[in-house]
């Protein structure tokens, strides 16, 4: 597997989700990465891009043109690092309490399973606040 390194600089809109999990779907199948994990990278990477495209300007007077997203992606030594940037409002999706996957689906209140599945499936992740932005960085040993 070659290192490598690649970022993509988006409008933080549902309308880009398919932009953001095809480019992630190129990069990942031109390095070699199982099935398995491109399928849950994917998955990844739409949980932590919907949620910043739909909470993380929702308080700014802002134009949509300043409602951005960067993501990196980064393959070196068979570690796989994706990190989100914004530079929405205050956000550490590491704060929520877990989902109690146990209750009836009934039971349980509305969100919270995208994190839960972020961190099951990701090795490491991590969020700081840096420079005025939301850093969340993901990464996986391939």
């Amino acid at each position: 597997m070659n290192n490598y390194t690649n970022s993509l600089h988006i409008g933080a809109s549902e309308s880009n989700l398919d932009t953001v999990l095809d480019w992630v779907e190129h990069i990942l199948e031109n390095n070699a990465v199982d099935n398995k994990t491109i399928g849950r990278i994917k998955v990844v990477s739409e949980e932590v891009f919907i949620n910043i495209a739909q909470y993380a300007y929702k308080e700014q007077n802002i134009s949509a043109n300043e409602a951005v997203a960067d993501i990196t992606l980064d393959i070196h030594d068979n570690k796989l690092t994706l990190s989100f940037n914004d530079r929405g409002v205050p956000f550490n999706p590491l704060e929520k309490s877990d989902p109690d996957i146990s209750a009836d689906i009934e039971d349980r209140p509305i969100g919270g399973l995208g994190i839960f599945i972020t961190k099951k499936w990701m090795d490491t992740v991590q969020y700081e606040r840096k420079d005025g932005k939301n850093v969340l960085t993901l990464e996986k040993i391939l």
